[in-house]
């Protein structure tokens, strides 16, 4: 039987219409990546699988490609970059999408700091072929998403500095058009992800780290803001879609920490809740491919090791109730409260681990406590609106959330 790792807010609520709804997502592991660890690679899906190519290991930069199919849980070799004339094309930071049978890899650095050319990777016919150069010129750690038959590179950093430019690569013709500015401030390892047929790109950094989000229609060439990530400021995350929501987490943050949250973006009501976190170290500068059994594969990046563990996400699975902290063992006093109010928790479930959150309606954390080893803690309303919020424990790998009503 299958078992998901559910580390953090298995029992976390959030509000809607309807009351209080059951946050999901479940982590599934799934067969180490079959080489040395590797930060920054690039992921792309054709067929039902997920492939891995380019990136970087402590042996140095990587062109080699291998191809994961979650039927059978089994990574293959296939051809890597450039074939097997592509000496010195090793590569990190590089961008990628996916059109029909055949993916796309685009500049990135290695050998050369900023590269501008682009391989199409045929996965039926397993060979790579170089078409026409990206012609915003060399380019590194920029968005690469596909739209409607056509890929996008978005923003990105050049000899020249940090862009904020949008450019559209049409197969049919093997050319590049450059499309409306992104609106936000020019900036490197962003994130993105389509949800039908409109790409969604946000955080990175400019100089700091970022938390904002813009939409692009490619129809109209328009890009409008949207509701900005609600975890810390950050860049070098992973961003994916599955019916037809957007997910981004992990990455490297403004407290200058590797993170392992994960949030849900629904274009509908332009909101995010929080999911449950990823059950491996916190990183940055990982992969992430969505699939067609509708879940993504997830993992490797860097720790201050480079990784090799590889995770199946499932957007809609519960967990188990095994990872869940029974309900009486947390306490809040008073409840609602005014000006402060005291956490309790049964000693057997309170380590130098144990982490306590507070989560506002909209998934976003407005507070993080320690707990000392004290098995009361007292918490002061400080800047808390009144309203209700969700204080979430999480010790021993397991974890429950109360609701807690502020006057």
């Amino acid at each position: 039987m299958k078992k998901y790792f559910l580390f953090s807010s298995a029992s976390l609520f959030v509000f809607s219409v309807t009351g209080f709804a059951q946050i999901m997502g479940g982590w599934l592991p799934k067969a180490d990546f079959p080489t040395n660890g590797r930060s920054a690679a690039v992921g792309f899906n054709v067929g039902t699988a997920a492939y891995v190519c380019t990136g970087v290991d402590s042996g140095g930069y990587k062109r080699s490609t291998y191809l994961f199919n979650p039927a059978v849980n089994t990574w293959t070799q296939v051809a890597s970059l450039g074939g097997v004339t592509g000496s010195g094309l090793g590569r990190d930071v590089a961008m990628s999408f996916a059109i029909g049978t055949n993916a796309y890899v685009v500049g990135g650095q290695g050998t050369i700091s900023y590269m501008s050319d682009t391989w199409k990777y045929d996965a039926v016919g397993d060979v790579w072929t170089q078409v026409q150069a990206f012609n915003g010129g060399g380019r590194r750690a920029a968005v690469g998403i596909t739209i409607n038959g056509k890929g996008y590179i978005i923003c990105g950093q050049a000899s020249t500095g940090l862009k904020n430019d949008t450019w559209e690569y049409n197969p049919t013709n093997n050319l590049w058009v450059q499309k409306a500015l992104y609106p936000g401030t020019a900036r490197r390892l962003a994130v993105g992800f389509v949800i039908n047929n409109i790409g969604y790109v946000g955080t990175g950094d400019d100089g700091i780290a970022k938390g904002d989000f813009f939409a692009f229609d490619p129809t109209a060439n328009s890009w409008t803001p949207k509701a900005p990530f609600p975890g810390t400021p950050r860049y070098g995350s992973v961003g994916f879609a599955l019916n037809n929501k957007g997910y981004v987490g992990f990455g490297y943050d403004n407290t200058l920490n590797n993170r392992k949250d994960f949030f849900e973006y629904d274009p509908t009501s332009n909101t995010w809740l929080p999911m449950h976190d990823f059950p491996g170290t916190a990183r940055s500068n990982s992969v992430a491919v969505s699939c067609p059994n509708n879940k993504a594969y997830v993992g490797l990046g860097y720790d201050s090791l480079y990784r090799t563990d590889w995770w199946e996400f499932d957007p809609l699975s519960t967990g188990i109730n095994e990872n869940v902290i029974p309900e009486n063992a947390v306490n809040i006093f008073p409840n609602p409260m005014t000006d402060a109010a005291t956490i309790s928790i049964d000693a057997q479930y309170l380590n130098s681990a144990t982490q306590i959150c507070i989560y506002d309606l909209n998934g976003k954390m407005v507070r993080e406590l320690s707990t000392k080893n004290n098995s009361q803690l007292k918490i002061t309303r400080e800047d808390l609106s009144p309203g209700i919020y969700l204080l979430n424990v999480r010790s021993q790998n397991k974890q429950v959330t109360k609701k807690l009503i502020v006057e």
